[in-house]
């Protein structure tokens, strides 16, 4: 698996062997390790509430909007419906997919399929997604060392994964191997 692939894949690997079967070889291909965090305290602290969101996005809205939102928040909203009020004023004051491009992230830019050509809304949905699968991802600890053989490749522009983290779930250490180029290009 690559990326969040590799994360999913790492679980089902626990899952085979947590029923007895053998798994002969798990492949990871830039995959980021759980955090030091993480590691420690087994989970992570990171919430993702209708209050987080609106910390996130809230430097991008007007000073009154925010506050408007902070009192909202008050009386409880879901992400969801936060989500669909910011949508709602995106359309109503006609905000362009220009404006949304230039707040997504340049890596999180090469994985959206035709980003240059997609609706504001559409951009947020899909940031959104994604968001809400690296925390996911972000999230994940295993529940303890896997047998099985692994083999892993990075991207040797990926700085900012430690790779030899992912040595503390397995029982030996994986087999390292090294691709010339960061991690949206591996493939």
């Amino acid at each position: 698996g690559w990326s969040l692939g590799g994360t999913i894949a790492v679980e089902m690997a626990r899952q085979i062997e947590d029923s007895g079967e053998n798994l002969e070889l798990l492949a990871l291909v830039d995959v980021p390790p759980p955090t030091e965090e993480q590691a420690v305290t087994g989970k992570n602290e990171q919430g993702f509430t209708a209050k987080t969101e609106l910390e996130w996005i809230g430097r991008y809205l007007p000073g009154d909007l925010v506050e408007q939102f902070d009192k909202e928040l008050e009386g409880g909203m879901t992400v969801r419906e936060f989500w669909k009020r910011i949508v709602g004023y995106i359309e109503q004051w006609n905000v362009g997919p220009e404006v949304v491009r230039q707040l997504i992230p340049e890596g999180m830019n090469r994985v959206i399929p035709h980003f240059s050509e997609l609706t504001a809304v559409r951009l947020i949905d899909y940031h959104n997604v994604i968001r809400m699968l690296m925390r996911a991802r972000e999230m994940y600890v295993p529940g303890k060392q896997l047998k099985s053989e692994v083999h892993y490749w990075g991207a040797e522009q990926s700085v900012s994964i430690d790779k030899r983290r992912w040595e503390n779930y397995f029982l030996q250490p994986p087999v390292y191997n090294s691709i010339d180029c960061d991690h949206y290009d591996v493939f």
